[in-house]
């Protein structure tokens, strides 16, 4: 009985995965129509999408000390609020600050969900898959938000995308609330839930520099990928299916990434996924050709869903390691990969264009293989698990 409470548990939180995801990108396919409607500059788009970032990288820190004292399960309930009222905001929404305050407060959920949401998931005694197939929760509303956002805005108009949102966030925002499992996303009695160790403990700096490198990756593998197939000849609709195969991908790998941490070494496994994510950086450099950026991008995808798995699995660990709250070192992790977002496609578009774009595909990757280096040569002395 406690282990069907346990997995109706999980299914409840891969289901405010999948919805608070599908509320975040939901907003993408309508930028062109946004701007249109609210006489948006570019500016004022680019903050619609970078909105959600900052929120998470404002709240992630403090949000997972709370964690640390309150438990995990409350705040994650509390993100599917936010994501019924964000969606509900941006419905009704009629210029740019009712949209930017919709989308902070998508941001706020998303800040909760990868930070509370990742405790449940990766909490002792629980098998380390229940942390790939929350990564793969991610991948699936990151495959499904754009298509339900496309389709409905030509048949009933450019609020029915966002109001779809919040009434699927609702009912599993009530499921997930009225789930009892057992509490074991709950810090153990002699962990303190601060920063001012953890920061400095080896693993939990892996665990950084891991999520580091997957800040930068994403949107500027996404933005100087989409540039290059776009000159390359290939059209909107042809990126689009190609990036709909990426999500694809993810679903399938971080499940399996998830499995592999449960027999093997987490730093190893780490090292192993910025090595490969590095070779994935290494094929534009060689190759600029529609066949060669599509392989990087299926390969970076895999990469990303890969080392986004044993990250989280690593933060664990360097919590236990540094005798400090999961929830503060998840927020470090949180806080370092937001702030490498945000930077990432800011330096991308500023190089396209200036620079020859091999040279940003290299620097990657030689920062993915020098990250794999370090962690390799730093943890020979002791191996951690």
């Amino acid at each position: 009985m406690k282990t069907d409470r346990a997995a109706s548990g999980l299914l409840s939180l891969y289901a405010m995965i999948f919805v608070s995801v599908v509320a975040d990108v939901a907003v993408v396919p309508l930028l062109p129509t946004l701007t249109r409607e609210h006489g948006l500059s570019s500016l004022d788009t680019a903050l619609l999408l970078s909105t959600t970032t900052f929120a998470m990288v404002v709240i992630t820190l403090p949000l997972g000390r709370l964690a640390d004292r309150v438990g995990a399960r409350p705040l994650v309930a509390c993100a599917g609020g936010f994501v019924v009222l964000g969606s509900i905001v941006l419905a009704l929404a009629n210029g740019l600050p009712a949209l930017l305050a919709g989308r902070t407060l998508i941001g706020i959920a998303n800040g909760i969900i990868w930070t509370a949401g990742v405790m449940i998931a990766g909490a002792p005694g629980r098998p380390a898959g229940a942390t790939g197939r929350a990564i793969a929760a991610g991948g699936t509303g990151l495959l499904v938000g754009p298509v339900l956002a496309g389709l409905l805005p030509d048949r009933i108009g450019t609020w029915a995308p966002f109001a779809a949102g919040a009434a699927l966030a609702l009912p599993v925002t009530v499921f997930f609330a009225l789930q009892r499992s057992a509490p074991v996303e709950r810090p153990a009695a002699a962990a303190e839930p601060t920063a001012r160790g953890a920061h400095r403990n080896r693993i939990v700096v892996y665990a950084m520099l891991a999520t580091v490198l997957l800040g930068f990756v994403g949107g500027m593998g996404n933005l100087l990928g989409t540039l290059r197939l776009s000159e390359n000849g290939l059209s909107p609709s042809g990126i689009g299916v190609l990036f709909s195969i990426g999500a694809l991908v993810w679903i399938v790998v971080a499940p399996l990434a998830g499995r592999m941490g449960e027999q093997r070494s987490h730093i190893a496994l780490t090292a192993i996924g910025c090595a490969l994510l590095g070779g994935a950086w290494l094929v534009p450099v060689a190759d600029r050709s529609t066949l060669a950026i599509t392989a990087f991008l299926l390969a970076s995808s895999a990469g990303r869903a890969g080392l986004n798995t044993f990250s989280y699995l690593l933060a664990g660990t360097g919590a236990q390691s540094a005798g400090a709250g999961r929830g503060t070192v998840i927020g470090l992790v949180n806080l370092s990969w937001g702030v490498a977002a945000v930077i990432g496609p800011l330096a991308a578009s500023a190089a396209h264009g200036n620079i020859d774009e091999r040279i940003p595909f290299g620097v990657i990757a030689a920062l993915c293989l020098a990250v794999a280096a370090f962690m390799v040569t730093g943890s020979r002395p002791a191996a951690a698990t």
